[in-house]
């Protein structure tokens, strides 16, 4: 049996909204919109919160953000 073959992008859009691939362009407005909710970082305590805002430039560079390039984030616009 031949293994399923990933699916690739898609963007479902919605009456109310819109589910794409997460990218760069995002981090801004996923910045503002958790901003003082630490609280969410409870039980993921080695990502966050964060303190500062990492600049835009630097999320595409280093070993460890181009190995998550292999997973398949989505974020709701």
């Amino acid at each position: 049996m031949t293994p399923a073959r990933r699916p690739g992008p898609v963007t479902l859009e919605g009456r109310y909204g819109r589910v794409e691939k997460l990218d760069v362009r995002h981090g801004a407005n996923l910045w503002k919109a958790y901003a003082g909710y630490d609280h969410i970082w409870t039980y993921l305590s080695a990502y966050g919160p964060f303190s500062v805002k990492i600049p835009e430039g630097s999320l595409s560079h280093g070993p460890s953000l181009r190995a998550e390039r292999r997973r398949r984030c989505l974020s709701a616009v």
